[in-house]
């Protein structure tokens, strides 16, 4: 009998109804571009000598490292939520049902302030 390779796959804790996020997330992440975008960014940060991030920089490093991070294991994406609902009041409160599009749009909106 032939043995089957079983690859696990990892996802985003839901943290309080936060399953539109992880809706978004998972999809955005299966887009190899979006990813390079992550990448870029960081690469842009790094090579910053200014240490002070405008917020939706420090929005886009929280969801590289979480993306990142799926490649290994569950994640719980607090630090992400956190910065995302605190520079999107529209999203608020935590915990209330959200549109996964809506928020996918959000944060393609956010990101694109900061491509290269």
């Amino acid at each position: 009998e032939e043995e089957r390779s079983i690859e696990k796959r990892y996802g985003f804790v839901n943290i309080g109804n936060t399953c539109y996020m992880n809706a978004g997330l998972q999809m955005l992440r299966s887009v190899p571009q979006f990813k390079d975008l992550l990448n870029n960014l960081a690469q842009i940060q790094e090579d910053s000598h200014n240490s002070a991030k405008p917020p939706n920089k420090m929005l886009a490093t929280s969801l590289r490292s979480a993306i990142k991070d799926l490649d290994l294991n569950d994640v719980n994406p607090k630090m992400f939520v956190a910065m995302f609902l605190n520079s999107n009041p529209e999203f608020q409160p935590f915990g209330t049902q959200q549109d996964s599009d809506e928020f996918t749009q959000k944060v393609l909106q956010s990101l694109s302030g900061v491509s290269p």
